[in-house]
């Protein structure tokens, strides 16, 4: 029995949103087979979500154009349905956990807990790693987990869909672990070079320790709103 952490790679970037929903990274320690792609932990609900299950007017009219490009691209009926009124709630994200779930179940897999981020921790009876991820990654897609679940976490991470680079920025200012005069655009561009393969060590941070946690939060939770 192997204990799995698992996170798709979602670009929660404007500018590449649309193309990206993840690979991977699988990382063996000890018996322990845990695929890497970001940070978790989860507040069943988040301020950015009403009482009755759906985002605000203005959330939902901040992601419009996010929402209009993945349902146009949707291959799948159920994400295009899902998409088709420009919002998704929460009742809706939940029916496509419950699909993905399912799916999962038939090959034996069980989620044990989710993250803040739509990041997971399951259980699988098979010991063969890239076997799972491929059963991972197929139930993924076809639940819609990967499109409806992607978008929902975003939205839910970031309602009013402010600028990443930003929202991350004034985070890492707020923890402190930045030098004095290091700019929005030095970031900005710093930021760049790490989406595009660069070390994290790449950041100036004062104490690259306590800077490389700083980041680790604020990339995951930049906004405070899983707390």
């Amino acid at each position: 029995m192997q204990v799995y952490f698992y996170q798709l790679l979602r670009s929660l970037r404007l500018s590449s949103m649309a193309v990206n929903c993840g690979v991977g990274r699988m990382v063996i320690v000890g018996f322990v087979v845990t695929f890497l792609v970001g940070c978790s932990v989860m507040k069943e609900r988040s301020p950015a979500v009403l009482e009755d299950g759906h985002f605000s007017a203005s959330s939902v009219s901040s992601w419009a154009n996010e929402i209009a490009v993945e349902r146009d691209r949707a291959t799948d009926e159920f994400a295009r349905e899902i998409l088709e009124d420009g919002v998704i709630s929460e009742q809706e994200f939940q029916e496509v956990r419950d699909r993905f779930q399912r799916c999962l179940g038939a090959e034996g897999i069980a989620i044990s807990s989710y993250g803040f981020d739509d990041s997971f921790e399951f259980v699988s009876p098979n010991p063969d790693g890239d076997r799972t991820q491929e059963v991972v990654e197929f139930c993924s897609r076809s639940s819609s987990e990967d499109v409806v679940g992607r978008l929902f976490s975003a939205m839910r991470r970031n309602p009013d869909n402010l600028d990443e680079d930003e929202i991350v920025f004034s985070c890492l200012v707020r923890s402190g672990v930045l030098p004095t005069g290091y700019s929005l655009k030095e970031f900005k561009s710093d930021s760049l070079k790490v989406t595009n393969g660069g070390s994290p060590n790449r950041y100036p941070f004062v104490d690259h320790k306590a800077g490389g946690e700083a980041l680790h939060v604020c990339e995951y939770d930049p906004l405070g709103l899983s707390e």
